[in-house]
Parts: C-alpha cells; structure tokens; sequence
C-alpha cells in the first residue's frame, strides 16, 4: 500500500536549525528552508525515532531533525522561533509510547491492565499539563463503563474482559487515520481524482504513521531484550531487533539453564 496522497490542507514542517534548553523550555529556531512533506518522510520513520526517545535530550535531538511537534502558531511561523515546554514535549512521548503499548497489547503481545493503565497516566499527564482538567476521553469512559471511584482501583479490580473493552475503545478512538477525501484537479483538457488526507503539525503526522503501519501491514515492536521499536526487515516474524540483542538473550536463557543443570546435578550427589 502507497502513501501517494495529496494533503488537503498541504503543509510543509520546518526543522530546526538548532534548539536550545533554558530551564524547562525548547527555544527552537525554524530552519524554513528545510522544510519537507511529513507524508513522504513517513518512509523515514520519524514515529519510531520518537517512541525510542527516553530522555529529554532524545526528544531534543528529535525536535532538531523534524521541528516542533505541534502547532505553530502566526507568529512562530513569522519570527521563525518555536518556544516549547519540555515537559509537554515529554507528555506527548509518554502519551504515544502508552497508545503503541495499547496496540501492542491488542496483538497479544503486552498486558492489558498494564497498558492501559500507563495510557490513563499519560492521557491525564497530557491534557492536565495543557488545560489543568480531566481529559474528556477518561470522562467519557467513566459514563460508558461505569467507572466508580479511583481509575487506578479500577483497571485492578475490574474483569479482563471489561478491561480489554476500555483499551480496544481507547485505540480505535484514538490510533486514526487523518480526515480524508477526493481532490478534484484539472489535468490537461480534462480532470482527475485523487485521494486527500489533511495533516496540520508534526503531531497529527506520527498519529497517523501508527495508523498507517497496520494499514500497510507493517507492524513495528518492541524488542523484548532492550525495548526499542524497531520493524522486521522482512514479513517473516523477527524477534530482536539486532544480533547482539538476541545473543544477549540466547546466552541467558543458556545460563540459567546450565544453573538449573547443575543444581539438579548438585541435588544428586547429596
């Protein structure tokens, strides 16, 4: 599956010439004129160079190679100076690495309760550090679930199945596709139609990249051995994302199986 799409409100994101850190701000000069198209840098996996980010040196770095990761706003744009809280910055890494864990767990592959438990920490983190309230999606699933009390009681306490209803919610509301539709354009003496999706910030870009993994059946995950994301190279289901990380592996599980040789053996000689 292609990403040939127009963008129906087309943008071009600005990097960053440099970015610096004074106390919890991202001061980040806009390098205008290395602008780039966030749909054609999909195949550069700019979202999984943000999952793997762990600190807010990392997220600076990343801001520096692919700019601000929300709106810009008039006066951004003129003055060519993005000014961000870090701590925002490290909500929304928090917030994606919670969904792509949710997804994860969709696929059998990460536990739900704690799943969704890291994604109602970040989705609160989130939205209370930009409006100080309680995110309406954590509000909506309380009315519709019935949730009593503590959120946090409630994903331990509450049956599986119920807890695997919230995160299938979450996700589908949640990991999407942007708003698409049909462009019209004139071609020659005549016209065509062409497929258009809207994108307006870097933000709605690595959203829609999640979506556009599975839509391609190009599932990212998690190495068990170091937690990084990373796709496998091929269709072929690949567990590790390198051969030191699957050695690493392969060399413990040898280890605790010669110890358990020896203790049986030990056991025997008594």
């Amino acid at each position: 599956m292609s990403t040939d799409y127009e963008q129906t409100e087309r943008i071009f994101w600005p990097r960053c010439s440099r970015v610096e850190v004074e106390g919890d701000l991202f001061y980040c000069q806009l390098a205008r004129e290395r602008q780039y198209d966030p749909v054609e840098a999909y195949a550069k996996d700019p979202h999984l160079q943000f999952l793997n980010c762990r600190t807010a040196a990392d997220v600076q770095s990343f801001v520096l190679e692919w700019g601000p990761l929300d709106y810009l706003h008039r006066e951004e744009k003129r003055d060519g100076l993005a000014v961000r809280r870090i701590s925002e910055c490290l909500a929304y890494l928090t917030w994606l690495q919670a969904l792509q864990r949710m997804m994860e767990a969709c696929k059998g592959r990460a536990d739900w309760r704690a799943a969704l438990l890291e994604f109602v920490r970040a989705e609160k983190q989130r939205h209370w550090n930009n409006r100080g309230n309680i995110p309406d999606l954590i509000f909506a699933q309380s009315l519709e679930f019935g949730v009593r009390g503590d959120l946090d009681e409630w994903i331990a306490s509450a049956s599986l199945d119920l807890v695997q209803r919230v995160v299938i919610r979450c996700v589908e509301n949640k990991a999407m596709g942007p708003q698409g539709c049909l462009k019209v354009r004139s071609k020659g003496r005549g016209f065509e139609l062409k497929p258009a999706l809207e994108l307006l910030s870097l933000w709605d870009a690595l959203i829609w990249m999640l979506w556009q993994d599975e839509w391609n059946g190009r599932q990212p995950r998690p190495c068990p051995e170091c937690r990084k994301i990373f796709r496998p190279p091929t269709a072929h289901d690949k567990k590790y994302c390198s051969p030191e990380c699957a050695h690493r592996a392969t060399n413990r599980k040898w280890r605790k199986k010669d110890l358990r040789r020896r203790k049986r053996e030990a056991r025997g000689r008594l």
